[in-house]
């Protein structure tokens, strides 16, 4: 961000600068079709099938709104490509299922990280040039949204405009920021389905064990049905959504709408709003004004910080949407409000952003959390400590859940509460979505695999990144209320022994693979951690053992 301001204040206190020689500026250009090839595929930009693929997310019927893969999607990016392989994946049982994913699966992820890699190193030259000695000369049209900046630049030129000059050099400069921005996270999600793999791998036994179990079920395995119960099912299943966000901007980015040049002309209601792209700039400046002072510069950090960046991005598209952009800005200022003596940090703020309530396959309603049956829900009063809180929260859980009937065929939050109908699922949802309401950071999912089952249930990370971090867990589908240190999960009034957890936290799209500990089996005691760099103290990914 700080870069971007002080190119446009150095165009507007300098002369208009010359032509340089071609050879010595790497453009857009250069690149541009490597990057449509890599992050889209065979796919073109702004191809409607490709765009029907997301869900709209707004309230009522589902019908629609849920990903619809086709054949077409085989020749798409990472994620699209990826989710069809993944929901069309034929095998017979749970062991074919882990060599699915210990062989192919791995092999697409391994294959993208290394195309982001050499993605990322073709850009960064672009992103070394001075703007002010950009080969103008080379500039040719083009619809992009970095290319139509660099044909604004060189008309800015050619008419001597100094305002425009640097005008179009910060938003062609916010642009790249934004195309590696998309790439770190496309590596990042690539690295994350590997140590998710990794972790499955060590979980083997599982799968050889539960073969008989599905050759006695009527129907068979199941591969999309039964996954859930396995480990690295969850992220497999549900993790490629974030991909598909990686994707669903880069459409964006590659084929703008036509009334992008219009809004970026307008005045900025604030600096920092630059660093996303034109569509989102007044929610992003509507909500930067409804913060507090301790919450501003957190938010102006937030749109351009690495990955905080695209993660806003897709939020402010949804919460625009479904038009809650004041409820998520009450959220926000509730959440500064727990950091009353200093600015609130990054990780906090951000934690209060995230449209899905709390399981990773929450979300088909992107306004489920501000619903009237949730918000009714809201507590008055709670302790002041944090653990204190959660367990507080977990006897209103437990006690609207009491009132409904078991179901895992209930879609969404909203209707689950008008219904009193729920699952582990929505329960964990509305753990989620009243602890986020309330202004508190630190929630992320838990998956239980158990013998024969999975289990979700609600988690907590304090103070991440200090040497004391602890994270708690709470299931509001028992009646016990005493918070569990991870990974002690298992809780009681749950059918199958516990085999091993993973922890989520919230990715671009859903949830990423945060950790996961063994607790039965030869490998008991393992403990295999993913890089997740936008929560502090978990910048590398690693591998340990805990005390058996």
């Amino acid at each position: 961000m700080n870069n971007i301001l002080a190119s446009v204040m150095c165009v507007l206190c300098a002369a208009i600068t010359s032509f340089v020689p071609a050879s010595e500026s790497a453009l857009w250009h250069d690149i541009e079709a490597q990057y449509q090839k890599d992050l889209l595929g065979d796919r073109a930009p702004g191809n409607p099938d490709f765009r029907r693929l997301f869900p709209s997310g707004e309230t009522g019927s589902i019908q629609g709104r849920t990903p619809s893969v086709t054949p077409s999607h085989r020749q798409g990016g990472p994620g699209s490509s990826g989710a069809y392989r993944y929901l069309n994946r034929q095998v017979a049982n749970p062991v074919a299922d882990l060599a699915w994913h210990q062989n192919t699966w791995r092999e697409h992820w391994l294959q993208t990280v290394k195309t982001m890699k050499e993605l990322e190193q073709k850009l960064e030259p672009l992103l070394a040039v001075d703007v002010n000695e950009l080969a103008l000369d080379r500039i040719s049209d083009g619809t992009s949204w970095p290319a139509r900046c660099l044909t604004n630049l060189r008309n800015a030129h050619e008419q001597g405009d100094a305002a425009a000059i640097g005008h179009w050099q910060a938003e062609y400069q916010a642009a790249l920021e934004w195309a590696r921005d998309l790439i770190a996270w496309g590596h990042l999600l690539a690295q994350n389905q590997l140590s998710n793999l990794d972790f499955q791998q060590a979980n083997s036994e599982l799968f050889q064990a539960m073969v008989p179990a599905y050759k006695n079920l009527r129907g068979g395995y199941n591969p999309n049905s039964h996954v859930g119960r396995f480990p690295a099912g969850t992220n497999g299943l549900y993790g490629i959504w974030n991909w598909l966000e990686v994707e669903r901007q880069a459409d964006l980015l590659l084929a703008p709408d036509a009334q992008w040049e219009e809004l970026a002309r307008q005045p900025f209601a604030h600096p920092s709003v630059l660093a996303v792209p034109p569509p989102y700039r007044a929610s992003a400046a509507q909500i930067r004004q409804a913060l507090p002072p301790n919450a501003q510069a957190t938010w102006e950090e937030a749109l351009s910080a690495p990955y905080e960046r695209s993660f806003v991005i897709a939020a402010l598209a949804r919460y625009q949407k479904v038009q809650a952009l004041e409820q998520v800005a009450d959220v926000m200022t509730l959440a500064a409000q727990q950091w009353p003596r200093q600015e609130i940090p990054l990780w906090a703020l951000m934690d209060a952003l995230p449209w899905r309530a709390g399981d990773s396959f929450a979300g088909m309603e992107w306004a489920d959390r501000f619903s009237p049956a949730v918000s009714k829900l809201m507590p008055q009063r709670l302790p002041n400590q944090k653990p204190q809180r959660f367990a507080a929260l977990h006897q209103l859980v437990y006690n609207r859940y009491q009132q409904c009937e078991y179901s895992g065929l209930v879609l969404t939050l909203r209707e689950a509460l008008q219904r009193n109908s729920m699952d582990c699922i929505r329960v964990t949802d509305l753990y989620g979505a009243l602890w986020r309401n309330m202004g508190q950071a630190g929630f992320l999912p838990i998956r239980q695999i158990r013998a024969g089952m999975g289990h979700t249930i609600a988690g907590l990370i304090l103070h991440p990144g200090d040497r004391g971090e602890v994270i708690i867990s709470m299931d509001g589908m028992i009646a016990e209320n005493r918070p569990r240190r991870w990974p002690d999960t298992a809780g009681g009034g749950q059918s199958g022994e516990l085999v091993c957890n993973e922890l989520f936290y919230r990715g671009l799209d859903g949830y990423v693979f945060l950790e996961g500990v063994i607790v039965r089996g030869s490998q008991a005691g393992t403990r295999i951690q993913a890089a997740v760099p936008w929560l502090p103290g978990r910048q590398e990914a690693t591998r340990s053992n805990l005390d058996r």
